[in-house]
């Protein structure tokens, strides 16, 4: 007796090649595109996510460098005002005490005509006093 398969077997084998054919075309393959269709959208969306990543990178080092430059400008310009406020001040200074110092040669150029001009006053009355004075002294006119 030879042992022969069944000729259910068989069918059963192609029964199944035929539904795993089936399957494939109606279940597999679309799902796998599906699947494949989301991997290239997930992979493009993540090559988008990288690009405004690196802009926004490149931004920020871009507004940090500007930042920098404008921190740099206003310390400069600063320095420069504080400078020309000092030499403003510096030249006022000058100004002030060059003009204190023409007041005060004013002054005693006025003062010394002033003492001049009593000293000559005096001296052109000094007869007089004296000879007034001698008179009181000596209770008896000079004249």
């Amino acid at each position: 007796m030879t042992i022969l398969p069944d000729l259910s077997l068989y069918i059963q084998i192609i029964n199944f090649l035929v539904l795993l054919f089936i399957l494939n075309l109606i279940l597999y393959r679309p799902v796998r595109k599906i699947l494949n269709e989301r991997k290239t959208a997930m992979d493009g969306f993540a090559r988008v996510r990288e690009d405004f990543e690196t802009r926004a990178i490149h931004s920020g080092q871009k507004l940090q460098e500007q930042n920098d430059s404008a921190k740099q400008k206003g310390n400069q310009a600063k320095t420069s005002l504080v400078q020309e406020a000092l030499t403003g001040q510096e030249n006022l200074l000058k100004e002030a005490a060059s003009a204190a110092q023409q007041k005060v040669e004013q002054d005693r150029t006025e003062i010394n005509s002033q003492e001049a001009a009593a000293r000559r006053a005096l001296e052109q009355d000094l007869d007089f006093f004296s000879k007034a004075l001698a008179e009181k002294i000596l209770r008896r006119s000079l004249a």
